[in-house]
């Protein structure tokens, strides 16, 4: 038996109705993608792709368009609109130009499958109106006028028109069982086809001979696909089954309502505007103790979910009593979802800081919103704009050392860092804006080994004591990756990125400027966790480089599988202060092996500067968390 081997070619990615046509001569496919319209609202819209010009382009926006079909001299296309819960039936030119409305139902209709005939005269569909009865249907599109052709009242669908027009095939429910049918389009006259016990659905008119082709019910993987010949006589004699097993059919409740009308109009006694305050539900509650302290979540949701409230709190037993809270509420009725938080040493930030740990234990007051936006060709294509302000009590210290009697954090003296100035406390009023576009797949292998994506984050975060606090300063921040693959099977994909840090202002926080330094970078799941306070270092390298300005980046060559990869890298960098002689640049270069042990992304390599290989010097080994992508 000969093994088909298909060659694929991806024209496009995203959630199709499953629905699509080829036209006449084969050389376009459209078909309905499902992606954000008008209001970011979540719909289909119609898209041709040409395999001669090898792009597609969008013929509908915002109109809940499926099922597109051609005519058969390649001019129109038709297809089904919805209006809130009514769907009429509309043509278009190839373009999407010259759209014309065929039906004109004002009522909750719901319209499937239309095909034109094959001379082009009139459209068959399924088409479910007032009495909620799936049947076929033809349009005259000379006259307009529109006749039942199926009046089963059981679902027809799937409508197949016959190369002559005389007779249409289509799917049936008639016997509880999806079997085909042939329907004598002048007469009425209905035949069953198909007598399958499981299903089998109508697809098309094979091109290779005079059948149906079909589609039968999927079996673990499998979907089969099957030739039906349209005037079959169905020999299978009637399945005899007692009532006791076939009377839920016609099953209903042992006491019946009488007196109601359920087209009467609904009398409203009492109407009010929503208020988040009406139908407030638990989510969740969690409490867990820990030694001397007893940690607490709650979370509670208005009706609709749009209005989330959430507490965390850490109550402290000790002597010291030191308790903990955060409280927060989100609001996402509308626009940008903004929000609320309110913390007490619950604030937290760390980050590895001179050989040892900066931990800050802060309290805020935050009000921040974002705007989430998709331009609507790619579903995984997202921007994001975000906004701020924040007034923080600013708790810095330096670890040094944990008691192992009390569990307590030893400090250190703040004025003993080496290469790092000492971290500062002040109040500090903060405006932050944001913007960030990501486009990546949401596909498990951009977990460790990315074949695709990429990404641009900007940050602006301006300080300022005559608003709030002790500190005056501007950080401006860019961020940006890419994933290349060189060709599509190729084993090997490209990683670069490239991260820019300028601090203005002449009095920001010591522990905020930017450094290329020796202390290991934290990364969970191949991403950066700790945002702006990402700590740079560059593989092989062990000294440090302050500094008001700072470039790092870094090319990768990967390859591997899903737990592990091979990785040849370049890191490059420099930090410099602004108006001073800038040192020459650095550049390290070398390999490592990456392994993923329950999200944390473990490497072991060797690495030193450029210099060192070309003088044949022994390089530095080590083992670090990784980075897979930086946001």
């Amino acid at each position: 038996k000969p093994i088909i081997i298909w060659d694929k070619e991806e024209v496009d990615f995203g959630s199709f109705h499953k629905y699509m046509n080829w036209s006449y001569d084969g050389r376009k496919l459209v078909y309905a993608k499902y992606h954000f319209g008008e209001h970011q609202a979540m719909i289909n819209d119609i898209k041709v792709y040409d395999l001669d010009e090898k792009s597609s382009e969008w013929l509908t926006q915002s109109e809940r368009a499926t099922y597109p079909d051609w005519s058969p001299d390649g001019q129109r296309i038709v297809y089904v609109a919805h209006e809130n819960s009514v769907a009429n039936l509309y043509t278009m030119s190839t373009d999407g130009s010259d759209k014309k409305q065929i039906t004109n139902y004002v009522y909750d209709t719901q319209i499937l499958n239309p095909h034109y005939s094959p001379d082009g005269n009139s459209i068959v569909f399924a088409m479910a109106d007032k009495e909620a009865n799936l049947d076929l249907f033809i349009l005259e599109l000379t006259s307009g006028d529109i006749r039942r052709v199926t009046d089963d009242p059981a679902a027809d669908y799937d409508p197949v028109w016959h190369p002559h027009g005389d007779f249409v095939s289509y799917t049936s429910h008639s016997g509880s069982t999806p079997n085909i049918h042939t329907v004598n389009v002048a007469t009425g006259e209905s035949k069953q086809i198909s007598d399958v016990g499981d299903a089998v659905w109508a697809a098309q008119w094979s091109p290779a001979d005079s059948t149906i082709m079909a589609t039968t019910l999927p079996d673990v993987d499998t979907v089969r696909i099957v030739n039906v010949d349209p005037h079959r006589d169905v020999t299978t004699q009637a399945l005899a089954i007692r009532d006791h097993y076939t009377d839920w059919r016609s099953a209903g409740p042992d006491i019946l309502l009488t007196g109601v009308d359920p087209k009467k109009e609904v009398n409203i006694l009492k109407s009010h505007d929503y208020t988040p305050t009406i139908g407030i539900k638990h989510l969740t509650t969690l409490v867990l103790p820990f030694g001397y302290e007893a940690f607490g979540l709650t979370q509670w949701s208005d009706a609709m979910g749009r209005h989330l409230f959430t507490g965390i709190g850490l109550a402290d037993f000790s002597e010291n009593a030191t308790h903990r809270f955060l409280l927060e509420y989100i609001n996402a009725m509308g626009g940008p979802i903004w929000g609320i938080v309110v913390t007490y040493l619950l604030d937290i930030k760390a980050k590895p800081y001179d050989g040892r740990a900066l931990l800050e234990e802060n309290n805020s007051i935050t009000l921040w919103a974002t705007m989430l936006y998709n331009a609507g060709n790619n579903m995984s294509s997202n921007h994001t704009f975000g906004g701020s302000l924040k007034f923080t009590d600013r708790n810095a210290n330096v670890i040094k050392d944990i008691d192992k009697e009390t569990g307590e954090f030893i400090y250190l003296d703040l004025m003993a860092s080496p290469n790092l100035k000492p971290p500062v406390s002040g109040n500090e009023g903060l405006v932050g804006l944001s913007y960030r576009w990501l486009n990546r797949r949401p596909h498990k292998q951009n977990g460790m080994n990315p074949r695709q994506g990429h990404g641009l984050n900007m940050q602006i975060d301006h300080a300022n004591s005559s608003l709030f606090g002790d500190f005056d300063y501007t950080r401006i921040t860019t961020d940006m990756f890419i994933n290349f693959l060189p060709h599509k099977k190729s084993p090997v994909v490209i990683f670069g990125r490239i991260k820019s840090v300028a601090m203005l202002g002449n009095n920001p926080p010591p522990q905020d400027m930017p450094a290329i330094t020796n202390d290991t970078p934290i990364y969970l799941a191949g991403n950066n966790i700790l945002g702006a306070d990402e700590v740079f270092h560059l593989r092989g390298w062990d000294d440090w480089r302050l500094g008001d300005r700072l470039v790092v980046g870094t090319i990768e060559s990967r390859m591997g599988a899903p737990k592990a990869s091979l990785v040849a890298f370049l890191d490059f960098g420099n930090a410099w202060d602004d108006g001073e002689e800038m040192l020459d640049w650095l550049s390290t270069g070398g390999a490592e092996l990456r392994v993923n042990l329950f999200g944390f992304v473990l490497a072991y390599g060797t690495g030193q500067d450029f210099n060192r290989w070309r003088d044949k010097e022994v390089p530095t080994n080590y083992l670090r968390l990784s980075l897979i992508n930086p946001f």
